[in-house]
């Protein structure tokens, strides 16, 4: 784990030289575009319906003679669901974001595929290539006078691409078999549509948290669109602590599925989870915070270090309680997250309506509104887990 944490800070430090370089060349109203515009790129990941998911989940279950057909199918129906998608993305709204939503969900749907064979680091990769494509490309863009969101589609064009070759090259699948023939194909979109069943229910909670956040950030770019820049620079500073707390959740998924069969193993592995989780909240929570207070005054921005003072307080001890997440997938409480994850979205979509947005304090009322509600989900989805393990003897008790 400690070395999927410190991997995970190597690749996702190409972030962090991102977020400084980023705001330093580009006007604070370019760079919050560019983060909106890929945050709306990773919002259409979720529009595969829990396919990669469910592919983790049957996987693990699944005998080894299956799992390279499963891989394969994988791949093939991720890939005809992803134009699908963007089809419909096109006919309803820009071709860019049709193409960013396209590129993304077929990288996301391949980032599984690693990830089973426990190979973390790589499957982590994608957002840190692309990263690096962006700053690599800013002369491009201000030399050569093109559109900004032809700046963000040239760097997602280009890391999916290399993320693609990567990943297919290191797993089991055979290139000349992601097309089929026609007696082929129907069976591997039905074997698809299995991953689909086995990981939408999940994906639906997850989607909900995704968009909850996504609709926030939307409305500061709707009503505080000079606030957009200092929103995104704090969201990209608070990765800083995040990035830490996510490594848990994203091993978790799999370490957790080892045990599902074994409660009392089970529940060792989430404390010591969490136990050590929030270790590395304090730590870097502090940094993030500190190094918040310098890039407002580096960069003149105005709200960046209250944003993730409140961000990092609220956002990010939700987080270390929500990297047990992964264990409703294992103890059959993803219904109840999900009803309960999607009565704090409907909340906040009533809140949205009676926030006051004439003026800066309206901004901080509509953060503390958001981060606030999911800290108090995160709240009951943890206590719901520490209640179903409540009972279990594990080596820990003993």
């Amino acid at each position: 784990m400690l070395k999927t944490i410190a991997g995970r800070y190597i690749l996702f430090g190409v972030l962090g030289i991102e977020s400084l370089i980023l705001p330093y060349f580009l006007s604070k109203e370019a760079y919050g575009e560019v983060e909106f515009l890929k945050f709306t790129a990773f919002l259409f990941q979720f529009a595969l319906f829990g396919a990669g998911t469910g592919y983790v989940i049957r996987y693990l279950k699944d005998s080894a003679e299956n799992r390279a057909a499963l891989t394969t199918d994988l791949v093939r129906g991720a890939f005809v669901q992803a134009l699908l998608i963007g089809g419909c993305i096109l006919y309803f709204n820009s071709w860019i974001i049709a193409l960013l939503s396209v590129l993304t969900m077929f990288a996301m749907a391949l980032e599984n595929i690693t990830k089973v064979r426990e190979e973390y680091l790589l499957a982590m990769s994608y957002k840190p290539i692309l990263s690096l494509l962006l700053i690599a490309l800013i002369p491009v863009y201000l030399f050569m006078g093109i559109e900004l969101e032809n700046y963000v589609l040239g760097a997602f064009c280009i890391a999916t691409f290399i993320y693609t070759i990567i990943t297919l090259r290191r797993s089991s699948v055979n290139f000349k078999t992601i097309f089929p023939g026609r007696d082929k194909s129907w069976a591997s979109f039905v074997n698809y549509g299995r991953n689909i069943s086995a990981g939408f229910l999940i994906n639906i909670s997850t989607a909900l948290t995704f968009l909850f956040f996504y609709i926030d950030r939307s409305v500061v770019r709707e009503k505080f669109p000079e606030l957009l820049g200092d929103y995104s620079l704090s969201y990209a500073i608070m990765q800083m602590t995040i990035v830490a707390i996510t490594a848990f959740s994203y091993v978790n998924v799999v370490e957790f599925g080892k045990e599902h069969a074994d409660l009392p193993r089970l529940k060792t592995r989430v404390y010591k989870a969490f136990k050590y989780c929030f270790l590395f909240y304090v730590v870097f929570g502090v940094c993030s915070i500190a190094f918040a207070y310098g890039a407002e005054i580096f960069y003149g921005y105005d709200a960046v270090f209250e944003t993730t003072f409140l961000m990092v307080g609220l956002f990010g001890v939700a987080n270390v309680m929500g990297s047990l997440n992964a264990a409703h997938l294992y103890l059959g409480s993803i219904k109840i997250m999900a009803i309960i994850m999607l009565l704090v979205f409907i909340t906040s979509l009533g809140l949205n309506m009676i926030i006051p947005y004439g003026s800066e304090q309206g901004y901080y009322i509509l953060l503390a509104k958001t981060y606030g509600l999911y800290f108090i989900f995160s709240v009951l989805s943890f206590s719901y887990i520490c209640y179903r393990l409540k009972g279990v003897n594990s080596f820990i008790d003993n």
